[in-house]
């Protein structure tokens, strides 16, 4: 079996680990986060075998940096997810795992605004198990994305242009238009902020449907532990990916040739 299968076996296997390893969770939740899982699973694959298919020859940068790259990815966000499953048993400031979640709170609540709102802005206010719990879960998640971005963003820009225009070309899409550019660009540079202030999601808007649980802190940050962990990759994939997303956008601009 080749690495990279085995890799991707190991990374689903992780996924699936909150789906019974947290603390407190309904039945509905656990199923419902393994069919998330098998759904992005499934599509996920799929897009890597059309990827592949079509992936020119990896060069040197490339084949050197990306697995160091995949290391911390991967590394940061796996310790992130099991210490997620601990708080889920932990008190705060009780024993190693309560004091450390105690800890990685009050980090958050200095670096991400919207750590901080859990406990100014939700009224009213959160039991001090439930705020331990949201504010160390989101912190340790968020705080994941901070070497994955800096390691992202130093492999795509270490990158010589030769590399990174052949990886561009590769992608079925085309250049990015100017219009696009200066029209996207802002716009998705606002859903990060929008998440890492944590605007509008503290609001006084009642909940009345489920799939709004999630976005709304009132909410999952009185739900079960699955709730929070998901509302925690949610809010980190938007605050890092669409930075990311955006610094591409402009490099791909940038770098392939006009058409």
């Amino acid at each position: 079996m080749k690495r990279g299968t085995l890799i991707g076996l190991a990374v689903f296997a992780f996924s699936l680990l909150p789906a019974w390893a947290v603390k407190s969770a309904s039945q509905e939740s656990r199923l419902v986060w393994v069919g998330a899982i098998l759904f992005f699973a499934f599509g996920g694959a799929m897009v890597s075998l059309a990827s592949q298919a079509q992936r020119p020859k990896s060069g040197p940068y490339i084949s050197r940096y990306r697995p160091p790259f995949h290391a911390v990815l991967g590394l940061s966000f796996l310790a992130a997810e099991l210490l997620a499953i601990a708080f889920t048993y932990a008190e705060p400031g009780v024993g190693i795992v309560g004091g450390l979640g105690l800890y990685l709170a009050k980090l958050g609540a200095i670096l991400f605004p919207v750590v901080a709102k859990y406990a100014t802005a939700i009224e009213p206010p959160l039991s001090p198990g439930a705020l331990f719990r949201a504010q160390a879960i989101v912190s340790v998640i968020m705080l994941a994305g901070v070497p994955s971005f800096i390691a992202y963003s130093a492999f795509l820009f270490g990158m010589p242009d030769t590399e990174r225009r052949d990886l561009y070309a590769s992608n079925p899409r085309k250049r990015p238009s100017d219009t696009f550019v200066i029209l996207g660009v802002p716009f998705v540079l606002l859903i990060a902020a929008t998440v890492f202030f944590g605007w509008f999601e503290f609001d006084d808007e009642p909940v009345t449907k489920a799939k709004e649980c999630i976005m709304k802190a009132v909410c999952y940050a009185r739900g079960d532990d699955l709730l929070v962990i998901a509302a925690a990759f949610i809010k980190t994939f938007a605050a890092f990916g669409a930075p990311i997303g955006a610094l591409v956008v402009l490099d791909t601009n940038r770098v392939l040739p006009r058409t």
